[in-house]
């Protein structure tokens, strides 16, 4: 899928990136994404993979790669209740892939997580994610809409929800998804951050739970195949039974790269590094995490 953003930068610098975004590096963050710390496989294939049953009718994955943005529903078939909740998973998925793509971040975490982790306590506003790179943490308020417009008026709004919670960040994104049903188009806008210091402990305690949680979701429930990609060894959980897409006779495979759970008792997991794969059917994100379509 095709992708215009318009990335503003913590320098206030405006450019306009055009990226591409497959199908499996889609699954991949619409099912992965923020999720809780007591979330295991199952829960973020309903919420995520799962739900996506539900919303078939705005994907088409055969013409996925020519596409620049998501189909709407026939008339027949329109429920706007249905269309707003397809808008904002795809706006968490896209504000996803973005920080990995253009931040460099290596794990994204629900915000109520992040403070989960550090005892406080959840009521009261917050953006939607809380992610880290080796060396820094943000935060993400991210949005999915239908409308063809963001005003700057809006923007500064999310911004400032980016930047609501109680967490000492670095920086904070507001990311904002619209038009999804014709040309996609995305504000990636990063006000200007803070000198922080870097929460170590927190943030490699977020990491192990996301790995365990996912681990022992997939190890409870789905008998693993080994899978060897490159030079790159896999866990392959098949998913298809979950998935629009097994309904085509489109295997769907969850990737797990087999060294996580070996480094995962060191004290730093977060310097670990998992190349990106993304190679048609094959999508392996920095977190060792990924997805095989076919």
């Amino acid at each position: 899928m095709k992708i215009n953003v318009e990335y503003k930068d913590r320098q206030g610098n405006l450019e306009i990136r055009k990226l591409r975004m497959s199908l499996p590096a889609f699954l991949k963050h619409a099912a992965i994404a923020g999720q809780g710390p007591r979330l295991g496989i199952l829960p973020s294939l309903a919420r995520g993979l799962g739900v996506l049953m539900l919303y078939g009718r705005y994907i088409d994955a055969p013409c996925w790669s020519e596409w620049s943005g998501f189909k709407k529903a026939g008339l027949q078939f329109a429920d706007p209740t249905e269309q707003g909740d397809f808008s904002t998973l795809a706006g968490k998925a896209l504000a996803d892939f973005l920080a990995k793509q253009l931040l460099g971040a290596k794990f994204t975490h629900t915000y109520e997580a992040a403070m989960h982790v550090r005892g406080l306590p959840i009521p009261g506003p917050r953006p939607d994610f809380y992610c880290t790179t080796p060396t820094q943490q943000f935060s993400i308020e991210a949005k999915g809409y239908a409308q063809r417009t963001v005003s700057d008026a809006e923007m500064k709004l999310h911004k400032a929800q980016s930047h609501a919670g109680p967490i000492p960040v670095n920086f904070s994104v507001a990311s904002v998804a619209y038009n999804i049903y014709d040309v996609l188009q995305c504000k990636f806008h990063d006000p200007v951050g803070e000198d922080v210091e870097f929460s170590r402990r927190e943030n490699n305690a977020l990491a192990k739970q996301y790995y365990r949680n996912l681990h022992v979701g997939l190890s409870e429930h789905l008998t693993p195949e080994s899978i060897k990609y490159e030079d790159r060894q896999f866990d392959g959980y098949d998913i298809s039974p979950y998935l629009f897409t097994g309904r085509r006779n489109r295997p769907v495979t969850l990737l797990f790269d087999s060294r996580i759970m070996g480094n995962i008792e060191r004290e730093n997991i977060l310097e670990d590094e998992y190349s990106r794969i993304d190679e048609g059917e094959i999508y392996a994100d920095v977190d060792g995490i990924g997805m095989r379509v076919g």
